[in-house]
């Protein structure tokens, strides 16, 4: 079977091809523990409107001929805009001009983690977030080592989300909240946490699906997150379905540490790709947090809470 073409990008800006949107949109999905575990919804640049049910419909018993009974459950709605996610990828001019390199195919994953990384820590923890709510403002937070034992910690996670009104469904966990979780067991023995591979669905906390993110680790005022649980039916996200893109050669491009690098000096070139996600959530109270005392140690990509 014969190798599919290479498609060369060329200076100025473009839309990347849809194939390559897409695959990008899943590549940063698989690495989003966000975007696995909360449901997509359709998004448009007019944004959209999610309607959620307030209450639950009670029903009741009634004689033949008699009165049915009204619930008292009502219909709400959230509105999810569309935020602009941007990131810009410096290489070498020779990798833009060569005949045999695929640069789509190798910039592919880095922007596609990019995004993942960066969409977690604004839909989490709020850094530089312009989304309206984030699942970090819930009050529910339990320090490993509070309980027995850190299976009865997450427990008691669970039960702060289960007195809230709401089922826990699933886990978001940091690798250092694998580190600090392989190995423990439940009350009958058995392991706590199960895994099968990275971003797996197979892996099981405390018999809940289960899945790994480098955006959960977050640390802020002392405290390291580790892991996420919560009622992810009350969470959505929604993305645009093509990727814009920008590639030059003539840019001066500052870096995170303020130093700058100048493309036309250096004979390098740089990708700017800029994609539309949306977020929006019904209760942070329908999640739990489990972190750990990390005095002194501030990481996880900035302070939390406000538009960047």
């Amino acid at each position: 079977m014969p190798e599919a073409p290479i498609i060369r990008p060329e200076l100025g800006s473009s839309l990347l091809p849809r194939e390559i949107s897409e695959l990008i949109f899943e590549d940063a999905r698989t690495s989003s523990v966000v975007q696995q575990l909360a449901r997509r919804v359709p998004l448009t640049l007019a944004g959209k409107t999610i309607p959620y049910l307030d209450g639950r419909p009670q029903a009741a018993w009634v004689s033949e001929g008699g009165r049915k009974p009204v619930s008292d459950a009502s219909l709400g709605t959230l509105t999810m805009d569309p935020k602009k996610l941007a990131v810009i990828v410096p290489f070498s001019q020779e990798y833009l001009d060569s005949e045999t390199v695929d640069l789509f195919d190798e910039l592919r994953p880095m922007i596609a983690e990019s995004f993942g990384f960066a969409f977690d820590l604004a839909a989490l923890w709020g850094v530089a977030t312009p989304f309206t709510a984030w699942i970090g403002e819930t009050t529910n937070r339990v320090e490993l080592g509070t309980g027995l034992s850190s299976y009865s910690d997450l427990l008691a996670v669970m039960a702060g989300v289960v007195e809230a009104g709401y089922r826990l469904n699933g886990w978001a966990y940091s690798p250092i909240g694998e580190v600090r979780l392989l190995g423990d067991v439940d009350s009958e023995g058995r392991p706590i946490l199960t895994t099968v591979g990275e971003a797996s669905f197979a892996n099981r906390l405390i018999g809940r699906p289960a899945t790994v993110g480098e955006g959960v680790d977050y640390v802020d005022d002392g405290e390291r997150n580790l892991a996420v649980g919560g009622d992810w039916t009350k969470a959505a996200w929604g993305a645009i379905g093509e990727i814009a893109y920008d590639i030059s050669d003539q840019a001066t491009l500052t870096l995170s540490d303020d130093s700058t690098l100048n493309l036309w000096q250096d004979n390098l070139v740089a990708m700017r790709a800029e994609a539309y996600y949306g977020y929006q959530q019904r209760d942070e109270d329908a999640f739990g947090v489990l972190y750990e005392s990390a005095a002194g140690d501030v990481g996880g990509g900035g302070e939390g809470g406000g538009e960047g």
